[in-house]
């Protein structure tokens, strides 16, 4: 396998128009904060989570990926196979947004060569 790096645009998500920050702040360290976004795939479909977080766009990046055999993602036969290939579209490689903030919209207009 390959070290893979993706950049996205902008990662989609509703804007928040609130002065300050009014998310949850429920990891209690900095390790807690590193651990659950560096291993944010095994924390949401992995076989001791929850399984309770739903993205269409994660399905997307494992039919978009496979074909290029940069993930070793494992033939679904059956739904536990599934979730392992979503652990692994998340944890096996580094994604990174150009724009690094959400916004529901995201108008790639004004961009121009040059830019």
């Amino acid at each position: 396998m390959q070290d893979l790096v993706l950049v996205h645009l902008n990662p989609k998500q509703r804007d928040n128009l609130a002065p300050v920050y009014q998310g949850p702040l429920w990891l209690p360290t900095f390790d807690a904060y590193i651990d659950y976004h560096q291993h944010f795939g095994k924390h949401h479909y992995g076989s001791q989570s929850q399984r309770t977080h739903k993205s269409p766009f994660d399905h997307k990046q494992i039919r978009f990926l496979r074909p290029f055999g940069v993930i070793n993602f494992v033939e679904q036969k059956a739904k536990e196979d599934t979730y392992t290939n979503l652990e692994r579209v998340i944890d096996d490689k580094l994604q990174l947004e150009l724009i690094p903030y959400g916004s529901a919209t995201f108008n790639t207009r004004h961009f121009t060569p040059e830019i």
